[in-house]
């Protein structure tokens, strides 16, 4: 498979985006080097990451596994994403991209109203500590213990 092999996206949602199929360094660096070089097309910037996955490997299988594994997962997960969108736009429902910017906006929404909630919460109770402060001082001259009279 070339770099100028098409992109099949039915293909690649079969695989499991946890990596769950790559059992092996060999396997795992076999599908960084396999996914990069499909994804080679549509890079602007070749020489942004070497095919080979020079740049991530380490050299003990250990570490080279699980960073390979991570760059597998990362990338399956974009598709997984884009993948996810075409399907929503065919059946005309929003995509993913839509349904987060809803969902951030409403979270801001509800951060903006929390923040207000606890200014408005702060001043309130600074205002029940002045007033209290106020109350306490103007019965403390004249309270506490009583004086001893003088024969």
């Amino acid at each position: 498979m070339g770099a100028g092999a098409s992109f099949n996206v039915a293909a690649e949602m079969i695989l499991p985006t946890d990596g769950s199929d790559l059992t092996d360094v060999a396997a795992a660096k076999a599908e960084v080097i396999r996914l990069r070089t499909l994804l080679q097309a549509y890079v602007e910037d070749k020489g942004g990451w070497p095919l080979d996955a020079s740049d991530i490997l380490t050299g003990t299988d250990e570490e080279d596994y699980t960073v390979c594994l991570r760059e597998v997962c990362n990338i399956r997960a974009a598709i997984h994403l884009q993948g996810s969108d075409a399907e929503r736009a065919a059946r005309g429902g929003a995509s993913n991209r839509d349904t987060r910017r809803a969902s951030m906006m409403a979270d801001q929404r509800a951060a903006m109203m929390a923040a207000d909630a606890a200014a408005g919460a702060r001043t309130s109770s600074e205002e029940e500590e002045s007033e209290a402060e106020d109350d306490a001082g103007g019965a403390g001259e004249g309270a506490g213990a009583p004086e001893a009279k003088a024969d």
